[in-house]
């Protein structure tokens, strides 16, 4: 996971100062406690995209949190934001311990209260995975030191940061783009909805009746869009809101928590599921995305294991730095850098590749290559073309 903890964006919101951690200054400072994408201005947020791509680009081990501490709070199991959290703040010269709903005593023997204000005297930075948004909010105000929210049932933002930042590295830049969902009005849809106007994006969105977005979150979107110039569609039908889109995204349909309303909420997003079908209605460069976990029923094989990626590194022939390269002479796996997503040119840390070269030293994998934009440098290879996606480009 090596990409993505050293490119998270929320790890560059921090700068090291003799005093200890804090947000940084000037213009661009970020908020002490960031709970959801509504709390950056258009330059902030940038310059958090701007930042981790960097980071990314460099990849190089760095000594900015040096003796800093991340405290992570997971009243929800994760694996893809607990692998990030840890790996990034090792990669940046900090440690991070991990504290599961079994591991303490958080609002449950002992009030929020008391475990925000014992908790900051321990750690530099609290990163709280929860499942009510109140009980973020209640961890932020009693912490003397930054909250981030890792996600809640109302907001994930450090996953709009995510995508956002694939948007900008595919495309080079979102400001003019139309970004489309399709599927629930959840806690990740609003964080896109809010960072759309941000960077510039139009924003189409398809829900079913009465899985729509949060009203409020519906309100300070067009609010933003409005002093941004940008577009807001809501509507119950798919095919207008992918109509011209460069970017598709989706999510599960049924959240943790939400295990005993899966009969009605699959029932309800009857033609929701993204098809190639659908997709004809997109723009003829768009790119799709899904945060994962998926589920078929909320994209098709069709889609999610479409070869367009492949043909796109076939013809560019270099493979992403991103990858573990399994060296044909060796049976010892040698990573690459993570650094460039895609090489139109050779490096020294790119390789020529071809139709023969896969299917030789992966079989199958011509059928189903996927290079994740802003995710992670694998394990292995049958990761870095199977299991293990992010924000997926196809």
């Amino acid at each position: 996971m090596l990409q993505r903890a050293l490119a998270s964006p929320f790890f560059t919101a921090f700068q090291r100062r003799s005093s200890g951690m804090v947000f940084l200054s000037t213009s661009r400072r970020i908020p002490h406690k960031f709970l959801s994408t509504d709390q950056l201005s258009p330059e902030q947020f940038q310059h958090l995209l701007d930042t981790a791509i960097d980071y990314k680009k460099r990849n190089v081990e760095e000594t900015i949190l040096k003796s800093e501490t991340l405290l992570m709070i997971f009243q929800k199991r994760s694996t893809r934001t607990r692998l990030s959290s840890e790996i990034g703040m090792q990669r940046l010269g900090g440690r991070a311990i991990f504290l599961s709903s079994d591991d303490i005593q958080l609002g449950v023997n002992e009030s929020l209260k008391d475990s925000a204000r014992v908790m900051s005297r321990f750690g530099t930075v609290l990163l709280a995975r929860v499942y009510g948004h109140d009980d973020v909010k209640q961890l932020a105000a009693e912490s003397s030191i930054p909250v981030i929210n890792a996600l809640s049932d109302k907001f994930h933002p450090l996953q709009a940061l995510a995508d956002y930042m694939t948007i900008q590295e595919h495309f080079g830049s979102a400001k003019g783009l139309t970004v489309s969902w399709v599927g629930d009005g959840n806690n990740v849809l609003h964080d896109y909805m809010l960072a759309a106007p941000l960077v510039g994006a139009n924003i189409q969105i398809a829900t079913p009746q009465g899985y729509e977005p949060d009203a409020d979150v519906v309100k300070k979107t067009v609010q933003l869009a409005k002093a941004a110039g940008t577009t807001v569609t809501l509507t119950n039908d798919p095919l207008e809101a992918v109509q011209g889109a460069h970017v598709v995204a989706t999510d599960t349909w049924i959240s943790m928590g939400q295990e005993e309303e899966a009969k009605n909420r699959i029932a309800a997003f009857a033609g929701y599921q993204v098809t190639k079908a659908m997709l004809k209605h997109a723009s003829s460069n768009h790119i799709f995305l899904h945060c994962l976990p998926r589920h078929p029923e909320e994209v098709d094989d069709e889609v999610y294991l479409h070869d367009a990626s492949l043909r796109r590194v076939l013809k560019e022939g270099y493979v992403p730095r991103c990858f573990t390269r399994i060296d044909p002479s060796s049976s010892t796996k040698q990573r690459t850098a993570c650094g460039q997503s895609w090489l139109s040119s050779p490096t020294s840390s790119s390789s020529p590749v071809d139709r023969v070269w896969l299917e030789r030293h992966h079989p199958g994998i011509t059928h189903g290559f996927r290079h994740l934009m802003s995710v992670d440098c694998v394990d292995d290879a049958h990761d870095a073309f199977g299991k293990h996606r992010w924000s997926e480009l196809y």
